[in-house]
């Protein structure tokens, strides 16, 4: 149907043949195939030229994504040495807590153990 109308406006501005003969139909069906995929190389052609561009706009959108995601991962980094700066130091007082701790423990056992049963014996 389209191929009919763009014929008859190509005949028009005299690009085209007249209408053939039916004899002659064979090579006008073989020219307007001719035409037909000349039309759609030069449609794929703009349709190639979009998909290149959009490819390119693409490539450079995923490049700014991926340098925003590495500025992103370099703060967080250095947010997270702060963080297990902090996490290592609270690690370092709580051991050391812990270990004073049980150091006093041991000592309060060690006085209870050798006190007591002096304290006992003194009371009678």
């Amino acid at each position: 149907m389209c191929t009919v109308t763009l014929n008859s406006s190509l005949y028009l501005q005299g690009f085209l043949p007249p209408v053939p003969a039916p004899k002659e139909m064979k090579d006008y069906t073989k020219m307007d195939r001719l035409l037909a995929g000349a039309i759609k190389r030069m449609r794929q052609r703009l349709l190639s030229m979009a998909w290149e561009k959009w490819q390119c706009e693409y490539a450079q959108a995923k490049s700014a994504e991926a340098t925003r995601f590495k500025l992103s991962g370099a703060i967080r980094r250095m947010m997270m040495r702060k963080l297990s700066m902090a996490w290592e130091k609270w690690q370092f007082w709580y051991f050391e807590i812990i270990a004073q701790k049980r150091l006093l423990e041991s000592a309060m056992r060690k006085f209870m153990r050798y006190t007591h049963p002096h304290s006992f014996y003194k009371l009678k």
